[in-house]
Parts: C-alpha cells; structure tokens; sequence
C-alpha cells in the first residue's frame, strides 16, 4: 500500500507536474519563443536582406545593365545602324529608283506619248471634225442659207419692192409730170403758138 501509494503519487505527481510544465514550458518556450523568434529573425533577415540585396543589386545592377547596355547601346546602336542604313537605302534606292523610274517613265510615257497622242488625235479628230464640219456645215448651210435667204430673197425682195416703188413712182411721176407738162406745155402752147401764128399769119 504505501508502496503502491507512493509511487503512484510520486509517479503521477512528478510525471504529470514535470512533464506538463516541462513539457509545456519548453515547449512552449522553446517553440514559441525560440522558434518564433528564430524564424522572425531569420525571416527577417533573410527576407531582408535577401529582399534588399537581392532585389537591389539585381535589378539596380540588372535593370541598370540591362536598360542602359541594352536599351542604351544596343537599341542605339541597332535603331541608328537600322535606320540610318533602312533610311538610307530605303529613301535614297527606293525614292530615287522608284521616283526617278517612276516619275521619268511615267511622265515621259504618260506625258508625252499619252498625252501627245491623246492631245494629237483628240486635237486632229476633233479640230478636223469641228472645224471641217462645224465650220462647213455652220458656214455653209449658215452663209448658204443666209445668203441666199438674205441676199436672194430679202434683197430680191427688197430690191424688187424698192425697185418697183422707186421705179413705178419715179417712172409713173416723172413721166406723167414731164410728158403731161412737157406734151401738154410743149404741145399745146408751142402748137397752139405756132399754130395760131401761123395760122393767123397764113390766114391772115
């Protein structure tokens, strides 16, 4: 009995007292404040300077590097290699070839041979069309018309009219006048004169 009571209790007290609050304490110590503590620490630092260091000298060095050796240099380099010889090539082959060919053979074929020959026949068709048959048949019909119309029938007209007026009234009066005045004064004083007198004298 004592035996078994003081085991027991001992056993039981000591197991249960020390594993508890030792278990307890260093575990609880020792996890939570070693281990948070060490992890803080380490996280931290790690993270910190893994972080700061890493991400600085990195992208400092990286960044820097990289934009100034590739952007700077490289991109300089090749924009102005690319586009001085693409510029160069490109605008003095292209625009002078393509211009020069170009322009020369368009306007001289268009221009010349185009247009000489579009402004060589359309001028001849239509100046030889226009001039032959406009100004034949407007000149002709026109003067045809206008002067037989004109000349033939209004002056024939006209002529006749004034001719028949003028003459029949000038012929009609002056031939009337003169020879009704002339007859009548001619032959009736003059006979009647010459008759009388001699008449008279003849008879008498």
């Amino acid at each position: 009995i004592y035996l078994f009571i003081y085991l027991f209790i001992y056993l039981f007290i000591y197991l249960f007292i020390y594993l508890f609050i030792y278990l307890f304490i260093y575990l609880f110590i020792y996890l939570f404040i070693y281990l948070f503590i060490y992890l803080f620490i380490y996280l931290f630092i790690y993270l910190f300077i893994y972080l700061f260091i890493y991400l600085f000298i990195y992208l400092f060095i990286y960044l820097f590097i990289y934009l100034f050796i590739y952007l700077f240099i490289y991109l300089f380099i090749y924009l102005f290699i690319y586009l001085f010889i693409y510029l160069f090539i490109y605008l003095f082959i292209y625009l002078f070839i393509y211009l020069f060919i170009y322009l020369f053979i368009y306007l001289f074929i268009y221009l010349f041979i185009y247009l000489f020959i579009y402004l060589f026949i359309y001028l001849f068709i239509y100046l030889f069309i226009y001039l032959f048959i406009y100004l034949f048949i407007y000149l002709f019909i026109y003067l045809f018309i206008y002067l037989f119309i004109y000349l033939f029938i209004y002056l024939f007209i006209y002529l006749f009219i004034y001719l028949f007026i003028y003459l029949f009234i000038y012929l009609f009066i002056y031939l009337f006048i003169y020879l009704f005045i002339y007859l009548f004064i001619y032959l009736f004083i003059y006979l009647f004169i010459y008759l009388f007198i001699y008449l008279f004298i003849y008879l008498f």
